[in-house]
């Protein structure tokens, strides 16, 4: 027989579900900013009706329904979104790395600008250009030192803001490993709390928001993939290997860490097999674009000052003397001006061996008027001809004339012929080259004695000036075989590094692009709504005030039936 008070059972599971719809209602609302938060919503389900069907069940027709019971809450949320948002924010991680890499790169080579290494270059060979045509001017000779100072300087520069880069770069990939480690513990840490909760019957929703928000986090550094175990723990697996293992009711989280510039696993000390994310993206632009950038400004530097030194050893300065190198070094680091030129004019070698008239196989002196008196010159100048790789050393006493100062060239074996020529009154010494040969001198550095005897005709023709400046458009680089100038190498290095960032930037446009696509996804399945959930907090509330106005007419029936039946005729 059905109970009396069916009915009140029966408004009771009511007010009790739609209290329930109400708080959750209001746990929406009041989570509807929180990070990471997935709507919930009541599981109702008709509780089971009078009578379930048997054999002793009463001859009464039909079943009467018992009201409402409460299934469960459950978190709105779509597992697959989840995942393919992770894999797209991982990729996003990965390009984000590269292309804020890559632009600090552009913004340490700052071109094209007229404080680049471009215009360095450019000002270089000008001012050794100008040179050639004026090579006497010690004004002129200090302007080349100065460009060639400021060259040194910027790619000095240069180089030590990439080589900064890299260290900064490392920094952050040690920042990176330490963040993936705390995340790591922290789902490791909820996955034992959600399974206590789920051994006793509870479902912790707010945990698994939790959680997956700390994997929503994980998936900037690194791709992963999520294994959920039957008591609600996840194993998140990076390669093929543990990130956060599960091992009975305990969650064990793996350590990351860097050894040698590469993230391996703490307990194997293999490296990690990671396909994207910023951990990803970071060691890839360090290893591969911005070491690219390194070794090309390093291979222009080295062979740069090979190729100069080259030639400027074959000239001559306004001393006489030559086989001085302009730089000193092995490349970008440490390039600089040579202790031979630095702070000196008269040493820059813009001169090949200097001639006194239009034969270039004959050298005349100064005109004297006694060829057998003493000339009280003193020093040791060197002499050979210009297809000999060996000098001849003359030293001269101050009690040396023409005539014996011709004998000891003769005597020196440099090729030449030395004789004391006559015009009248008028002596000189004439050295004449025994082969089609021109002759070269390289003068006393302390008493200049060929500069006093008239021999050399200071500051030359400026012609080794002028080779050095044709080195701006000679073919020279890359060494290994040269199809371009310095100009075009550098140009080119800069071009690849803009290609490389561009690209880096139109992929993460189109990564950031996908990512807020599939957020909006997610968002539409796991977002708090809040019209939504004030017009479900009104439905509710409505169903709770009926609920409450049919338990109190069944109260007030019942009042009838138990203490005013049977009262008439008393």
């Amino acid at each position: 027989m059905i109970s009396t008070f069916l009915g009140l059972e029966t408004t009771l599971r009511a007010l009790m579900a739609m209290q329930r719809s109400m708080e959750t209602a209001a746990h929406n609302i009041a989570n509807a900013s929180t990070p990471g938060y997935s709507r919930q919503r009541v599981e109702l389900a008709a509780s089971s009706a009078y009578t379930i069907p048997s054999v002793l069940r009463p001859a009464a027709p039909g079943q009467l329904g018992t009201g409402v019971d409460i299934t469960g809450i459950k978190r709105v949320r779509e597992e697959f979104l989840d995942r393919q948002w992770r894999e797209e924010n991982s990729r996003l991680g990965y390009w984000e790395a590269i292309r804020d890499a890559l632009g600090k790169v552009e913004l340490i080579l700052n071109e094209p600008s007229p404080n680049g290494l471009g215009a360095a270059l450019t000002s270089f060979f000008n001012a050794w250009q100008e040179l050639s045509k004026n090579s006497e001017s010690l004004a002129v000779r200090t302007a080349v030192i100065e460009e060639g100072k400021t060259l040194c300087e910027t790619i000095r520069h240069l180089y030590g803001e990439l080589v900064a880069l890299q260290s900064d770069l490392d920094y952050r990939l040690k920042v990176g490993v330490d963040e993936v480690n705390t995340l790591a513990r922290q789902i490791a840490e909820l996955n034992q709390q959600i399974a206590r909760s789920r051994a006793v019957g509870d479902n912790p929703n707010d945990l698994l928001d939790q959680r997956d928000l700390l994997l929503d986090k994980l998936s900037k550094w690194t791709d992963f993939t999520v294994q959920e175990q039957p008591d609600g723990q996840v194993t998140v697996l990076v390669g093929n290997q543990q990130l956060v293992s599960v091992s009975g009711s305990s969650s064990i989280p793996n350590s990351w860490q860097v050894v040698n510039g590469q993230v391996v696993w703490a307990s194997t000390n293999t490296v990690v097999g990671f396909q994207t994310g910023q951990l990803k993206g970071l060691i890839e632009v360090r290893d591969r674009d911005v070491k690219q950038v390194i070794e090309d400004l390093n291979n222009l530097a080295s062979t740069f000052i090979a190729k100069f030194n080259q030639i400027h050893q074959q000239g001559y300065g306004l001393d006489g003397q030559t086989n001085r190198s302009f730089f000193t070094g092995t490349g970008a680091a440490d390039i600089t001006l040579s202790n031979d030129v630095f702070n000196t004019p008269v040493a820059l070698a813009a001169a090949n061996a200097n001639v006194t008239n239009t034969n270039p196989f004959t050298v005349a002196s100064n005109y004297y008027l006694d060829p057998t008196a003493p000339l009280n010159l003193s020093g040791t100048f060197q002499i050979k001809l210009s297809n000999s790789a060996n000098w001849s050393s003359v030293t001269l006493a101050p009690t040396d004339s023409l005539n014996s100062i011709a004998t000891k060239i003769n005597s020196a074996g440099a090729g030449v012929t030395a004789a004391v020529k006559q015009n009248g009154n008028q002596y000189w010494l004439e050295i004449t080259s025994n082969s089609q040969t021109a002759i070269q001198f390289a003068d006393d550095p302390t008493t200049h004695v060929l500069q006093q005897l008239g021999v050399l005709l200071l500051p030359g023709d400026g012609s080794n000036a002028l080779a050095l400046a044709q080195l701006a458009s000679s073919k020279t680089m890359p060494p290994s075989s040269p199809t371009g100038t310095f100009g075009d190498f550098y140009r080119g290095l800069v071009a690849e590094v803009g290609i490389a960032s561009a690209q880096a930037v139109r992929m993460t446009d189109n990564s950031k692009l996908l990512v807020d696509q599939l957020d909006n996804r997610r968002q539409a399945v796991m977002g708090v709504s809040l019209d939504e959930e004030m017009a479900n907090f009104m439905k509710f509330s409505h169903a709770y005030a009926a609920a409450a106005r049919a338990m109190t007419i069944l109260d007030e029936a019942l009042d009838i039936l138990i203490n005013r039946t049977g009262l008439v005729g008393r």
